[in-house]
């Protein structure tokens, strides 16, 4: 258990690392359901794919291919709203993002930046006894205006 969870640390150093993400924090997590509590989604209840996931433990974490590059939305630059939305995000075995869903919320477009964002990139998949596998991954996405 202590080593599972050793390794769930790296593996959040190791993507936070990749996506340039700096002053942030999160945590990988694989449940074998999603939680009911209410959440904001990537796209309405009835384009969601409730085809059941097995979410399995795992050593190497899921890394996306290339960056993650949010669009900084015009009315949040213009208000001065930043801050850190933080995404539970399905990545199955083959690479793709199925389903994602806000944890942590920030007004001004942020949420549907960073979902959007998420969801153009595709992820080297996650890996368990070298064997792809779908996992629930929490990713926190930074906006930050300079």
């Amino acid at each position: 258990m202590n080593r599972i969870i050793k390794l769930s640390s790296l593996a959040m150093l190791v993507i936070l690392m990749n996506i340039g993400l700096s002053g942030c924090s999160g945590n990988f997590a694989q449940k074998p359901q999603i939680e009911d509590s209410p959440s904001t989604t990537a796209s309405s209840p009835s384009q969601l794919d409730e085809t059941p996931v097995e979410f399995v433990p795992f050593e190497d974490p899921p890394l996306p291919i290339g960056s993650i590059n949010p669009v900084y939305p015009e009315f949040a630059r213009k208000n001065g709203i930043q801050g850190t939305v933080v995404l539970e995000v399905e990545v199955l075995k083959d690479g793709s993002v199925r389903n994602i869903h806000v944890k942590r919320s920030v007004s001004g477009g942020l949420d549907e930046a960073a979902i959007e964002a998420v969801r153009k990139v595709r992820f080297k998949p996650g890996r368990s006894s070298g064997q792809p596998v779908d996992v629930l991954l929490i990713m926190p996405v930074e906006f930050t205006l300079h």
